[in-house]
């Protein structure tokens, strides 16, 4: 199987595909198959996995899903969805068409666990508590943080034919053998979000999006990669993207000062809502953020570094609701000394915010210092500023021009660009030395434009 997209690979093995981009937050669409749903309570409508369209959010008291069918095939499968949750204590069902208390009620049971790692437990309905299979992650996912799942059974109980991925679509996180077949038709109709034996208990908390269901264990392969280089006269050159970090790098705060660095801020409503709330990294309630104090629609909140970092983006989150108080227009700035601050960053007049919505901002920065501030100068409708979290990520490299060998397979690939970004500002040369001499089984595709015979304002690939 090659590299197929998401389309693809429902033309050919998808059995249901819950998109979770309903205008309606109250209704659900399956887009591949004919799976009717039932919604039990009010769910809402959020931005979605990687900030791309919509997704449910489950309140975790009320809210479930009820499908008319199984849904999930007998025998081999793969179950691919994406999950927001907050840290939690309890067990919390997610997809379920069996009982995995009660090994006679057999199905599939995916949930998470009090500790937050993910389960999948394929009960065989001989006895009480008798699984083919049951395995978990190794890792929490209830870390208020997307994650990208899939699950994937062959059918058969060959060795290592159950595997789990979590994030890395091209490694399994983990694997394990069934110790049975699956030939009897699950107990129940799907469930998501509840256990279909109980409705109404181990509820779910957090959000869940694109939930892909297909009949067959699908192997997903890496897209083609393709590079781009630029060439004058006998030259070659590349610009690679800009790279900046994954990893946020504020510290989880647990108060003002601890474990390291200063959140701050221009004032707070009261003792309950301190600046280290935005630098936590959760956003669990409408209390659990920074709040300045009421009137103060033109308000900072600030976090010190250590030592000196170069932040080239940020991300911003509105609190779980009370959306008025988002910022409506800002500064992001940067000091040394704390007195002295230069603007990287300025939004005027943004888009109304959704409830727990992250919105990212990069720009170009390339210079460390110690303080990072967030400037708020207005909000929608309320007379306060809230900041559910405000996270910075650090700038890597890029913003450099490399003269490159002619024939390097090794630097085209290492050096060469993903895509030509305009009115990119370069401020670094280096320059490539190697011998290798010949390219592999890759193709180049060449075109040359008489610069003399025209003036070039632009280039688009395509």
């Amino acid at each position: 199987m090659g590299y197929m997209t998401t389309q693809e690979l429902m033309d050919l093995y998808g059995v249901s595909w819950f998109k979770m981009d309903e205008a309606t937050a109250n209704s659900l669409i399956d887009s591949k198959g004919s799976a009717i749903a039932t919604i039990t309570g009010t769910l809402s409508s959020v931005i979605g996995f990687d900030g791309q369209g919509k997704a449910k959010q489950f309140n975790g008291s009320s809210q479930y899903i009820r499908l008319g069918t199984r849904v999930l095939p007998l025998g081999k499968k793969s179950i691919r969805f994406k999950i927001k949750a907050p840290i939690g204590t309890t067990y919390r069902m997610l997809i379920n068409n069996g009982d995995w208390g009660d090994g006679t009620k057999y199905g599939d049971c995916i949930y998470l666990d009090s500790s937050g790692q993910l389960h999948w437990v394929m009960v065989n309905g001989i006895s009480s508590l008798a699984n083919s299979f049951y395995f978990n992650s190794d890792i929490r996912v209830d870390d208020d943080k997307w994650h990208d799942i899939l699950l994937t059974w062959d059918g058969t109980t060959g060795d290592g034919a159950v595997k789990m991925y979590i994030d890395d679509m091209y490694n399994p996180h983990k694997t394990t053998t069934s110790g049975g077949l699956q030939t009897t038709t699950q107990f129940y109709n799907l469930i998501i979000g509840t256990t279909p034996s109980n409705m109404g208990a181990y509820l779910f908390t957090g959000i869940l999006d694109e939930i892909e269901i297909y009949n067959k264990d699908i192997l997903l392969v890496p897209p083609p990669v393709s590079k781009i280089l630029l060439s004058s006269g006998d030259k070659y050159y590349s610009a690679p993207a800009v790279k900046i970090s994954d990893v946020n790098a504020i510290p989880i705060m647990t108060s003002n000062t601890a474990p390291s660095g200063v959140a701050s801020a221009s004032s707070i409503n009261t003792t309950n809502f301190q600046p280290y709330l935005a630098f936590n990294q959760t956003n669990l309630t409408t209390n659990d953020a920074w709040i300045s104090a009421s009137g103060a629609t033109n308000a900072w909140i600030e976090y010190r570094f250590p030592s000196p970092r170069a932040i080239a983006r940020y991300k911003i989150t509105c609190r779980s609701s009370g959306e008025g108080s988002a910022p409506k227009s800002w500064s992001f700035m940067a000091s040394n000394d704390g007195v002295n601050w230069i603007v990287l960053d300025e939004k005027s007049n943004v888009t109304e915010w959704l409830a727990s919505e992250t919105r990212e901002f990069i720009f170009i920065n390339t210079q460390s210092y110690s303080h990072y501030r967030l400037h708020v100068k207005e909000v929608f409708t309320t007379g306060f500023v809230v900041i559910a979290k405000l996270e910075m990520y650090e700038f890597l490299g890029g913003y450099t021009l490399y003269d490159l060998p002619k024939t390097s397979e090794s630097e085209f690939l290492k050096y060469g660009s993903d895509n030509i970004v305009p009115n990119e500002i370069l401020d670094k040369l280096k320059s490539i030395k190697n011998s290798i001499a010949t390219l592999g089984s890759g193709k180049i595709f060449e075109h040359t434009i008489d610069m003399s015979k025209r003036q070039l304002y632009k280039i688009t690939l395509g």
